[in-house]
Protein backbone atom coordinates (compact mmCIF):
# COMPACT_ATOMS: atom_id res chain seq x y z
CA UNK A 1 0.00 0.00 0.00
CA UNK A 2 1.63 3.06 -1.41
CA UNK A 3 -0.28 5.35 1.10
CA UNK A 4 0.03 8.22 -0.92
CA UNK A 5 3.93 7.77 -1.75
CA UNK A 6 5.01 10.44 -4.55
CA UNK A 7 5.94 8.80 -7.41
CA UNK A 8 4.16 5.39 -7.43
CA UNK A 9 3.48 4.28 -10.57
CA UNK A 10 0.67 2.18 -9.61
CA UNK A 11 -1.42 2.64 -6.84
CA UNK A 12 -3.78 -0.66 -7.11
CA UNK A 13 -2.63 -2.87 -4.44
CA UNK A 14 -4.56 -5.31 -6.18
CA UNK A 15 -2.26 -5.14 -9.57
CA UNK A 16 0.73 -4.22 -6.84
CA UNK A 17 -0.08 -7.72 -5.31
CA UNK A 18 0.00 -9.52 -8.76
CA UNK A 19 3.23 -7.63 -9.70
CA UNK A 20 4.74 -9.34 -6.69
CA UNK A 21 3.47 -12.90 -7.75
CA UNK A 22 4.25 -12.47 -10.61
CA UNK A 23 8.26 -11.45 -10.21
CA UNK A 24 8.43 -13.97 -7.54
CA UNK A 25 7.64 -16.91 -9.77
CA UNK A 26 10.27 -15.85 -12.01
CA UNK A 27 12.91 -15.22 -9.52
CA UNK A 28 11.88 -18.86 -8.37
CA UNK A 29 12.15 -20.49 -11.40
CA UNK A 30 15.99 -19.45 -12.07
CA UNK A 31 18.52 -22.20 -10.96
CA UNK A 32 21.28 -19.32 -9.72
CA UNK A 33 19.01 -18.12 -6.95
CA UNK A 34 18.98 -20.12 -4.28
CA UNK A 35 17.46 -18.70 -1.17
CA UNK A 36 14.78 -15.58 -1.51
CA UNK A 37 13.65 -13.10 1.11
CA UNK A 38 10.42 -11.09 0.75
CA UNK A 39 10.26 -7.96 2.54
CA UNK A 40 6.61 -6.40 2.47
CA UNK A 41 7.04 -2.66 4.50
CA UNK A 42 2.92 -2.28 4.19
CA UNK A 43 2.11 -5.38 6.41
CA UNK A 44 0.18 -6.79 3.53
CA UNK A 45 -1.19 -9.86 3.91
CA UNK A 46 1.06 -11.92 2.76
CA UNK A 47 -1.06 -15.27 2.57
CA UNK A 48 -2.37 -14.70 -1.16
CA UNK A 49 1.07 -14.22 -2.28
CA UNK A 50 2.19 -17.54 -0.38
CA UNK A 51 -0.17 -19.54 -1.87
CA UNK A 52 0.25 -18.40 -5.47
CA UNK A 53 3.70 -18.20 -5.76
CA UNK A 54 5.16 -21.74 -3.88
CA UNK A 55 8.62 -22.53 -3.45
CA UNK A 56 7.86 -22.55 0.54
CA UNK A 57 11.47 -24.46 0.70
CA UNK A 58 13.24 -21.33 -1.35
CA UNK A 59 11.08 -17.84 -0.19
CA UNK A 60 11.06 -16.79 3.11
CA UNK A 61 9.05 -14.10 3.94
CA UNK A 62 8.99 -11.05 6.08
CA UNK A 63 6.25 -8.10 6.34
CA UNK A 64 6.44 -5.21 8.69
CA UNK A 65 4.38 -1.77 8.96
CA UNK A 66 6.77 0.61 7.78
CA UNK A 67 4.97 3.07 5.66
CA UNK A 68 3.84 5.38 8.63
CA UNK A 69 6.32 7.42 7.85
CA UNK A 70 5.90 11.16 6.37
CA UNK A 71 5.57 11.33 2.79
CA UNK A 72 7.37 13.94 2.09
CA UNK A 73 10.41 11.89 3.57
CA UNK A 74 10.43 10.08 0.15
CA UNK A 75 10.77 6.43 -0.79
CA UNK A 76 14.74 6.06 -0.28
CA UNK A 77 13.80 6.57 3.45
CA UNK A 78 11.26 3.80 3.27
CA UNK A 79 13.50 1.65 1.09
CA UNK A 80 16.51 1.69 3.40
CA UNK A 81 14.02 1.26 6.78
CA UNK A 82 12.82 -2.06 4.56
CA UNK A 83 16.57 -2.82 3.98
CA UNK A 84 17.83 -2.54 8.12
CA UNK A 85 14.67 -4.92 8.65
CA UNK A 86 16.10 -7.52 6.14
CA UNK A 87 19.37 -7.07 7.14
CA UNK A 88 18.52 -7.46 10.97
CA UNK A 89 16.46 -10.50 9.87
CA UNK A 90 19.77 -12.25 7.38
CA UNK A 91 22.13 -11.10 10.68
CA UNK A 92 22.56 -14.79 11.80
CA UNK A 93 24.35 -15.21 8.05
CA UNK A 94 27.83 -14.33 7.59
CA UNK A 95 28.88 -11.10 7.49
CA UNK A 96 30.68 -11.34 4.02
CA UNK A 97 27.54 -13.02 1.83
CA UNK A 98 26.56 -10.68 -1.07
CA UNK A 99 23.13 -10.29 -0.83
CA UNK A 100 20.95 -9.28 -4.07
CA UNK A 101 18.21 -6.73 -3.84
CA UNK A 102 15.92 -6.40 -6.59
CA UNK A 103 12.57 -4.86 -7.30
CA UNK A 104 10.09 -6.75 -5.96
CA UNK A 105 7.35 -6.01 -8.45
CA UNK A 106 9.30 -6.09 -12.14
CA UNK A 107 11.69 -8.68 -12.93
CA UNK A 108 15.22 -8.45 -13.67
CA UNK A 109 15.48 -10.38 -16.98
CA UNK A 110 18.79 -10.74 -17.02
CA UNK A 111 19.55 -11.88 -13.88
CA UNK A 112 21.25 -14.75 -14.22
CA UNK A 113 24.02 -12.78 -15.76
CA UNK A 114 24.46 -10.41 -12.93
CA UNK A 115 24.26 -12.95 -10.32
CA UNK A 116 27.08 -15.12 -12.35
CA UNK A 117 29.00 -12.27 -12.76
CA UNK A 118 28.45 -10.55 -8.99
CA UNK A 119 29.71 -14.18 -7.30
CA UNK A 120 32.86 -13.59 -9.82
CA UNK A 121 33.95 -11.15 -7.76
CA UNK A 122 36.04 -12.41 -5.08
CA UNK A 123 36.17 -9.15 -2.84
CA UNK A 124 32.74 -7.82 -4.42
CA UNK A 125 31.78 -5.35 -1.27
CA UNK A 126 28.84 -2.83 -3.31
CA UNK A 127 27.75 -3.27 -6.84
CA UNK A 128 25.57 -0.21 -7.69
CA UNK A 129 24.07 1.49 -10.61
CA UNK A 130 24.76 5.11 -10.67
CA UNK A 131 23.34 7.38 -13.08
CA UNK A 132 25.06 11.01 -13.70
CA UNK A 133 22.15 12.85 -14.52
CA UNK A 134 23.83 16.01 -16.24
CA UNK A 135 20.78 17.85 -17.57
CA UNK A 136 20.77 19.33 -13.65
CA UNK A 137 24.13 20.91 -14.04
CA UNK A 138 23.24 22.02 -17.59
CA UNK A 139 20.04 24.06 -16.65
CA UNK A 140 22.29 24.88 -12.89
CA UNK A 141 19.88 23.54 -10.47
CA UNK A 142 21.74 22.53 -7.21
CA UNK A 143 20.40 19.25 -7.26
CA UNK A 144 23.56 16.54 -7.49
CA UNK A 145 23.50 15.35 -10.72
CA UNK A 146 24.51 11.68 -9.48
CA UNK A 147 21.87 9.42 -8.29
CA UNK A 148 22.03 5.69 -7.35
CA UNK A 149 19.37 3.67 -8.73
CA UNK A 150 17.81 0.97 -6.35
CA UNK A 151 16.09 -1.34 -8.86
CA UNK A 152 19.27 -4.13 -8.30
CA UNK A 153 22.41 -3.75 -6.16
CA UNK A 154 24.72 -6.09 -4.39
CA UNK A 155 26.43 -5.85 -1.38
CA UNK A 156 27.61 -7.87 1.78
CA UNK A 157 25.96 -7.82 5.21
CA UNK A 158 29.33 -6.21 6.33
CA UNK A 159 29.30 -3.54 4.23
CA UNK A 160 25.46 -2.59 5.00
CA UNK A 161 26.13 -2.70 8.19
CA UNK A 162 29.16 -0.19 8.07
CA UNK A 163 28.24 1.88 5.80
CA UNK A 164 24.30 2.20 5.09
CA UNK A 165 22.28 0.75 8.20
CA UNK A 166 20.24 3.73 9.94
CA UNK A 167 22.10 6.52 7.62
CA UNK A 168 18.50 6.80 6.44
CA UNK A 169 17.69 8.63 9.76
CA UNK A 170 20.16 10.76 9.03
CA UNK A 171 18.95 12.09 5.67
CA UNK A 172 14.86 12.03 5.97
CA UNK A 173 13.51 14.99 4.25
CA UNK A 174 16.69 16.34 2.43
CA UNK A 175 17.30 16.40 -0.77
Amino acid sequence: NPNGMNGISDESMQNREQQYIDTLKFYSRQKCIHKILFVDNSNWDLSKIKRAVGYEEKISYLSFDGNSFPRAWGKGYGEFLLMDKAIDYLSCNSGNSIIIKVTGRFPILNISSLVNEFSKRKNLQLAVDVVDNWIYRALKLKWSSQRCRTIIYALTIDFYKKYLYGRYKEIHGSD
